[in-house]
């Protein structure tokens, strides 16, 4: 893995920053009072990016097994605080899993294992 730089001066940096906030509602470009984007793109080579689809896949798979095991158990909806009606929506609305628009944020460790850092339905990009 290597990064590359994005080739923007600051007015450019700028625009993109501005563009992320207000066109692609990304409301995290700022915290603590520092930028969050990196001036800079992340190149994975083939293998990096096929163990890192790997890891998501199989991410997918854990949560639609999940899934599927809590729109049959109402009780454990409950449990976690979903009120009554949200569970019969869930249980309504229950698929079969494949179709998901998700975000799931990755990244490499100095070991260099990937770490799922979060994950994100109500989101993505």
């Amino acid at each position: 893995m290597k990064t590359i730089p994005l080739g923007l001066d600051q007015a450019g940096f700028r625009q993109l920053l501005d563009a992320l906030r207000f066109r692609y509602r990304k409301w995290d470009v700022f915290a603590c009072g520092r930028c969050l984007i990196l001036p800079e793109a992340i190149v994975l080579t083939p293998a990096e990016h096929q163990r890192v689809v790997a890891i998501v896949e199989r991410f997918h798979r854990i949560l639609g097994e999940l899934e599927n095991r809590l729109a049959r158990a109402p009780q454990e909806l409950a449990f976690l605080g979903i009120p009554p009606e949200v569970a019969d929506l869930i249980a309504q609305e229950h698929g079969d899993g494949t179709l998901q628009l998700a975000r799931y944020d990755l990244f490499p460790d100095p070991t260099g294992r990937w770490w799922v850092s979060e994950f994100n339905e109500d989101v993505p990009g």
